[in-house]
């Protein structure tokens, strides 16, 4: 099973995380910068560079 099929079957636990996280900021809720990294890194790590980006990309509200 490639990724793409993973991704559709919505078992990939970073892309769990990563679609969590992203209704989070999409909430406003506040988040760590590390916390953020930390997903990116992950993502990336696992060739999820799309979705990677989408999140450096996003506005966060950064937890103070």
């Amino acid at each position: 099973m490639d990724q793409i099929e993973i991704a559709r079957r919505g078992r990939d636990p970073v892309l769990r995380e990563y679609n969590a996280m992203m209704k989070q900021i999409e909430r406003g809720d506040p988040m760590h910068p590390r916390e953020v990294q930390d997903m990116i890194n992950d993502l990336v790590s696992e060739g999820y560079n799309t979705q990677a980006a989408a999140l450096a990309r996003a506005e966060v509200n950064w937890d103070q």
